[in-house]
């Protein structure tokens, strides 16, 4: 069952990479358009514009449906192309109190590559309890400065993140040692669920801390991590010792509230290595 599993996983990674978002809405960088409400509490995300004006208004903005004002961090979205956002950095959905962002199979494409020295970075900065994400593709390019809780869907996840891939690079410049980098290529830190999700590319800290993922950088005890897979490069420029990479949280594998380097719960596929630069993808 579990090679079965593996070999699902395998081959929707492969899937994802050789056929999702062939044919793009590109954003031009400034348009901003509202988009449609299909019900009272669900919104459908059609263009690059459409998805702009979210970015610029998830907290303050509303979109009407039958004069009810709809709030975008709270409410059900459905994304129905695939949409590259990289003309500009993006600026991460904050704070997605409930509700379900549907995918649908779409790509959602962007960069942050401004040094920010903001936590909590990625498609979703932070994810309520009340949230989910699925059935989503995200390429992303990302490389902050002095930053923690990185992650390609979400920077802190209390929600559930699940059917998902990553492709790309998430890289952060995190020093401070008294905290972990929380750096992973699905989301920085767990606190919810993430499941039936893979990431494919690079996860790169350059400073001198632990905490750092293929799939999460850090994974509370208690919380979920199953059936994910990871093909790429964990990539450090210190002492290796210093870096946990591997889902660990179950009672049965220890209670160390970090990702270690063993594949023992979950067999998360990671591999190691040091040093090493990569050009970014999105040039």
């Amino acid at each position: 069952m579990t090679k079965k599993l593996l070999l699902f996983l395998a081959m929707l990674c492969a899937f994802a990479q050789g056929a999702w978002a062939q044919n793009y809405e590109v954003w031009d960088g400034e348009t901003q358009t509202v988009p449609h409400a299909s019900s009272n509490n669900t919104i459908e995300i059609n263009t690059a514009a459409e998805l702009a004006w979210l970015m610029h208004n998830f907290r303050n903005g509303s979109v009407q449906y039958n004069n009810v004002s709809i709030s975008p961090y709270s409410a059900n979205f459905n994304l129905n192309a695939d949409i590259n956002m990289d003309s500009r950095d993006w600026t991460p959905f904050d704070n997605y109190e409930q509700g379900t962002f549907n995918g649908n199979g779409h790509t959602i494409r962007y960069i942050i590559t401004n040094g920010t020295n903001d936590n909590c970075q990625g498609l979703f900065g932070e994810m309520k309890s009340g949230s989910k994400v699925e059935n989503l593709h995200v390429d992303c390019y990302i490389k902050v400065g002095d930053s923690r809780k990185i992650g390609g869907i979400c920077g802190d996840n209390y929600g559930t993140i699940e059917n998902c891939y990553v492709s790309g690079h998430v890289e952060s410049a995190h020093y401070n040692t008294s905290l972990d980098a929380d750096l992973g290529g699905i989301a920085g830190l767990n606190e919810g669920t993430i499941q039936y999700c893979c990431m494919s590319g690079i996860v790169k800290n350059t400073g001198n801390n632990s905490g750092v993922g293929g799939i999460a950088g850090r994974n509370l005890s208690g919380k979920t991590i199953s059936h994910v897979t990871f093909y790429g490069y964990v990539l450090v420029d210190h002492s290796q010792d210093n870096i946990w990479v591997g889902v660990w949280h179950q009672p049965d594998c220890g209670d160390d509230r970090r990702l270690l380097r063993r594949n023992v719960c979950h067999r998360v596929h990671l591999k190691h290595c040091g040093g090493g630069h990569v050009l970014p993808h999105h040039v």
